[in-house]
């Protein structure tokens, strides 16, 4: 069996989720703004493009979360809204 799904997710700076990003891009809102996840202090770049509000537990484990890196944790987030959004129901095919 092959499976498809055909929903979205999105993870950006601009919206933490596929309607708040399309509101973000539709307004012309960046996302790009000083960085304040850590100390840029003796880093030549100070700004960048972050998540700020995104909460890793909505979608990974708590345990897990510490044992993933933020790529993994934020390709897990995308994919598990495409998911939801799709209207797609894992019991009935897992």
């Amino acid at each position: 069996m092959k499976v498809v799904v055909t929903g979205l997710g999105a993870l950006a700076p601009n919206g933490l989720s596929v309607p708040s990003y399309w509101e973000g891009l539709c307004s012309g809102k960046s996302g790009i703004d000083t960085i304040t996840s850590f100390d840029i202090t003796d880093f030549p770049i100070k700004i960048a493009g972050e998540l700020t509000g995104f909460e890793p537990e909505k979608y990974v484990d708590r345990r897990e979360v510490r044992k993933l890196d933020r790529f993994s944790i934020l390709a897990l987030g995308a994919a598990t809204e495409a998911i939801h959004r799709s209207g797609l129901n894992l019991d009935t095919i897992c």
